[in-house]
C-alpha cells in the first residue's frame, strides 16, 4: 500500500447505451493497484436513461459500485451533476464510460501530489492507425499547439492565454466538488458546452493542468454510425460556446459561410471552373493535414461526410442561439 496519506476519491461515471465498453471501463478502477475500495475511493455511476440495458447489466455485474438510475435520458450536465452531489468525498474523477483507466491511475495520482483540476493523459491503444482515429489525429495534430511540458514536472499547465489552442477535456479529471458546483453553467440543457464553459470558469480562479503520468486510453469510435452522430451533437455544442456573438470564432464562420455563398454563385456561373478549383483547395487542405503518405487518402475520403455533421450540428446550434436571443 502507499505510505503517504491518500486523498479519497469519489469516482463518478455517467452513462448512456455503454454496454459496448461498460466491461472494459469499470474492471479497469475497480482494480486500481494500492486502493482500497471504499476507503481510498468509490465508485458512482449514473444510467442516465439508457435504452440499451447498461442500467440493468452494471447492477447485476458490478454490484460494487454506487448506481443511480435516470428514467430518462437528461444529458451529462445532469447525469455528472447528481453524481456529485451523491459523493462521499470531495475529491471527485469524472470519467467517461468510454475510458480504460490506467491500474495505477489513483496511485500515480496519489504519488503527484493530488492536484486539483488536473486532466489525464490519453496515450495509444492498439486502435491508433484505424481510419477515423487517424484522421482525426491529423485535425488535432494540426490545431493544437505543441504541448510544452516541464521536464521536471511533466505537466502541462493551461492558463487564459493557451485555452484555446491547448487540449483538454473532461474526458478524465480530478477536481473538487465546491470546484465543480461553483463552475456549472447556468443552463444544463444538452445543446451547452458544459466541458469548454466549465474550463473557462475554472480559470478564473486558477490554471488547468494536463499530466502525462496520470494516463489513460479513451476507446473511440470507429464507425461513421457511432461516430457521425456523436460528431453532430459536437457540433451544436461547439456552437453553444465558440460561436455565440461573443465567441472566439464567431468571425471564422461568417467567412466560411460567406465564401460558401461566394462558391455556390460561382458554381452556378462557372461550374467546371469552380468545381476544379474547389477539388484543388480541398487536396492542398489534405496535404497540409496529412502527417504521413496514407493520412492524404483517408482525409479525402473521410474528411467531407465528418465534416458534413459537425457543421450540420453547429449549424443547428447557431440557429438555437438565434431563437434564444429572439426570445429574450
Amino acid at each position: 500500500m502507499l505510505k503517504q496519506p491518500c486523498v479519497p476519491i469519489s469516482i463518478v461515471v455517467p452513462v448512456y447505451n455503454g454496454m459496448t465498453t461498460v466491461d472494459l471501463c469499470l474492471p479497469a478502477l475497480l482494480a486500481q493497484q494500492d486502493a482500497i475500495l471504499g476507503k481510498d475511493f468509490e465508485i458512482i455511476v449514473v444510467d442516465d436513461g439508457s435504452t440499451d440495458g447498461s442500467g440493468k447489466y452494471i447492477a447485476q455485474h458490478f454490484p460494487q459500485v454506487h448506481l443511480i438510475t435516470h428514467a430518462k435520458n437528461r444529458g451529462r450536465i445532469e447525469a455528472r451533476l447528481n453524481g456529485v452531489q451523491a459523493a462521499r468525498f470531495d475529491r471527485i474523477l469524472l470519467i467517461d464510460i468510454r475510458v480504460i483507466a490506467d491500474l495505477n491511475l489513483l496511485k500515480s495520482y496519489w504519488a503527484i501530489g493530488t492536484p486539483s483540476r488536473c486532466m489525464a493523459v490519453e496515450v495509444d491503444d492498439q486502435a491508433k492507425h484505424q481510419p477515423l482515429k487517424r484522421v482525426f489525429h491529423c485535425l488535432r495534430a494540426a490545431y493544437y499547439q505543441p504541448d510544452n511540458i516541464s521536464e521536471s514536472e511533466q505537466r502541462l499547465t493551461i492558463t487564459c492565454e493557451n485555452f484555446l489552442r491547448a487540449r483538454k477535456g473532461t474526458t478524465a479529471i480530478f477536481l473538487d466538488r465546491q470546484t465543480y458546483m461553483d463552475s456549472l453553467p447556468e443552463r444544463r440543457d444538452k445543446t451547452v458546452n458544459d466541458d469548454t464553459r466549465l474550463f473557462a470558469r475554472m480559470l478564473e480562479e486558477g490554471p488547468l493542468f494536463r499530466d502525462y503520468r496520470l494516463k489513460i486510453i479513451y476507446l473511440h469510435r470507429l464507425t461513421f454510425a457511432e461516430e457521425l452522430p456523436h460528431l453532430y451533437e459536437r457540433g451544436v455544442r461547439f456552437a453553444d460556446y465558440y460561436l455565440t456573438p461573443r465567441g472566439a470564432y464567431r468571425w471564422h464562420a461568417g467567412a466560411i459561410f460567406i465564401a460558401s455563398l461566394l462558391s455556390t454563385g460561382m458554381f452556378v456561373w462557372q461550374p467546371a471552373f469552380t468545381g476544379s478549383g474547389l477539388l484543388f483547395l480541398f487536396a492542398g487542405i489534405c496535404i497540409w493535414l496529412a502527417r504521413r503518405p496514407m493520412d492524404f487518402i483517408l482525409l479525402i475520403l473521410y474528411l467531407p461526410i465528418l465534416l458534413a455533421a459537425f457543421a450540420t450540428g453547429a449549424m443547428v446550434g447557431i440557429l438555437s442561439i438565434r431563437g434564444d436571443e429572439r426570445k429574450s
